[in-house]
């Protein structure tokens, strides 16, 4: 690992929690790893040749924390506007799922509506599956690798074959 990543604070321990299933850890350690080898894109690289990201300080960056500047989410008020209408409901405010509901029709037909982080351990084939489908794979770029390396949050929604979910899913964050 280089010193410029070592000394930041974009480090493993951030980018794979221990509250992750192991699978996922390893992932996101492997991504790392990936986001740590590769070299910062400059203008002399074909993709990067227009944008200068010279100001772009990497030992400057760190992933929030739960929490932090988590954006002003009225919790009750979005669930309000939403119950009425039915479907499934998740909450998220700075990468933490506050709330998350799934009509009882919906669940008994197999339907999962979850954070990806607890999806990942309830139905990790489900979520194993999805992630190995990645449109942009870590060794795309150094940003790539970063975003597969650090993410946080997210909804994972699935329907299985044969079934017809009637009510919409809702999200607010």
């Amino acid at each position: 690992m280089s010193q410029a990543i070592a000394d930041d604070r974009l480090t493993l321990t951030a980018s794979a929690p221990e509250a992750l299933p192991a699978w996922l850890r390893e992932r996101k350690r492997q991504d790392h790893a990936t986001f740590a080898g590769l070299p910062m894109p400059d203008t002399t690289m074909e993709d990067w040749r227009r944008t200068d990201i010279g100001h772009v300080v990497l030992s400057e960056l760190a992933p929030p924390e739960p929490g932090d500047d988590a954006p002003a989410l009225d919790l009750a008020a979005a669930a309000q506007v939403r119950s009425g209408e039915g479907g499934a409901l998740l909450l998220q405010a700075g990468g933490a799922t506050h709330t998350v509901t799934v009509p009882e029709d919906l669940a008994r037909q197999g339907v999962v509506v979850a954070s990806l982080e607890a999806a990942a351990t309830t139905h990790a084939d489900l979520v194993r599956r999805c992630l190995d489908q990645e449109v942009v794979p870590a060794a795309a770029g150094k940003f790539a690798a970063l975003n597969a390396a650090f993410w946080r949050g997210g909804v994972f929604v699935h329907v299985p074959r044969g079934v017809v979910a009637a009510l919409p899913v809702w999200t607010a964050s």
